[in-house]
């Protein structure tokens, strides 16, 4: 008896080896031919000149040496970092962005002044700083040494655990032991890593608030997440009408419950990102007050000259 579960457990430990290493692969090759694929189609100078541009803006080393790339037109992201001084890009994305740069030259001008007139570049660049913000706190490397701590200290030990729990055990009951304890061990691995992964994102939104040019900017990025939600709440009514009999309280956990099953598990609901953004809307609004107060102020006590430089410091 002891003998043929030490043949079972050896042969559980053998499937589960290689097929994990199997998935290792499988991943590795996937990302080695897509990054071939995708590193034979550049962007147009205007786009790679204007991500670059950000990238030095957000204090990334080595800006003027990212390469940009376009990914497929039916790649799940807009714009992502594949990897440390590369960017992939849309390729209706990048488009568009490069329809707006060449609008005008005056546009090229704007951009180094830090003056967004045009609603898709004000937008692009956020995005851009979300981007840097990836880049700046290395959530590439995170996640990867977050993925290797799961699997040595909480995989692998549920696992091992799950099959000596097993001994003395039915067969069935034996079989049934083992693969709970890989399935268990598994589904906790992916929910850590979507906690994980949603932090990282909200703390690459707060970056880019953070290193705003101006209102627009953060302005567009509201705007976006605001219709973003908009449309996701559309889209669940229209596919089920028995929502709207809802409290809004009750709808709000519902439509939330459902972008992370259904839509997206790695990024924060829409209205957390646009409440972010507000809240740095409402700084940029205060801080833009008090300069009003001060040279309302001074206007009225034009020898006043300490409320201007006062004033200037803000």
């Amino acid at each position: 008896m002891i003998r043929k579960t030490i043949v079972l457990n050896v042969c559980f430990a053998a499937l589960f080896v290689a097929s994990f290493t199997s998935l290792t692969v499988r991943a590795a090759l996937v990302t080695f031919f897509s990054d071939k694929k995708n590193s034979q189609i550049e962007v147009a100078p205007s786009v790679r000149d204007f991500v670059r541009n950000e990238f030095a803006k957000c204090g990334i080393p080595n800006a003027q040496f990212t390469k940009v790339y376009l990914g497929d037109e039916n790649c799940k992201g807009d714009i992502g970092v594949s990897k440390v001084g590369e960017v992939m890009i849309n390729r209706n994305i990048a488009q568009r962005l490069n329809k707006a740069l060449c609008v005008d030259n005056t546009v090229i001008n704007q951009q180094a002044k830090g003056l967004y007139k045009d609603a898709d570049i004000a937008l692009y660049s956020m995005v851009m700083k979300h981007e840097a913000g990836h880049v700046k706190h290395s959530d590439c490397f995170r996640l990867e040494r977050l993925r290797k701590g799961m699997v040595m200290f909480w995989y692998l030990p549920v696992v091992v655990i799950g099959g000596l729990l097993a001994h003395g055990t039915k067969k069935n009951e034996h079989v049934m032991l083992f693969c709970g304890a890989m399935l268990s061990a598994f589904c906790g691995m992916i929910a850590v890593e979507h906690k994980y992964s949603r932090c990282y994102e909200s703390e690459a939104d707060e970056y880019a608030c953070k290193n705003a040019e101006n209102r627009n900017q953060l302005q567009q990025l509201y705007n976006i997440f605001d219709q973003g939600e908009l449309d996701f709440k559309k889209a669940y009514w229209e596919k089920y009408p028995l929502l709207k009999r809802f409290s809004e309280e009750n709808q709000s956990r519902l439509l939330r419950l459902a972008h992370y099953l259904f839509d997206d598990r790695k990024h924060p609901y829409y209205s957390d990102r646009a409440a972010m953004v507000k809240k740095y809307i409402q700084k940029w609004d205060d801080k833009n007050q008090k300069i009003a107060d001060y040279l309302f102020a001074g206007a009225r006590h034009p020898y006043d000259f300490d409320r201007f430089s006062m004033a200037k410091k803000i």
